[in-house]
């Protein structure tokens, strides 16, 4: 039943409140051999989202940015 409840994304604590189990540790031990790859899918896919929100705005907010040290000079410009 452990292992079943972590496959489908339960977490520990709540496999240990079934359990009857004082401790979500014991909820962890009881579901240890939960195939969690369907879960880890879901949670990749919300980094990966995230990443790519966090990537937009930082290229937004480096194209808003000046020149990193003013003081320099382009040699171009002259």
């Amino acid at each position: 039943m452990a292992t079943w409840l972590r496959e489908a994304g339960r977490d520990e604590r709540e496999i240990s409140d079934l359990l009857a189990q004082d401790s979500k540790v014991m909820g962890l031990h009881y579901s240890k051999n939960a195939a969690l790859a369907r879960k880890n899918r879901k949670t990749m896919q919300v980094w990966e989202e995230e990443y790519e929100r966090r990537a937009k705005k930082a290229k937004v907010s480096n194209l808003q940015k000046k020149a990193s040290n003013p003081d320099k000079r382009n040699l171009s410009d002259d």
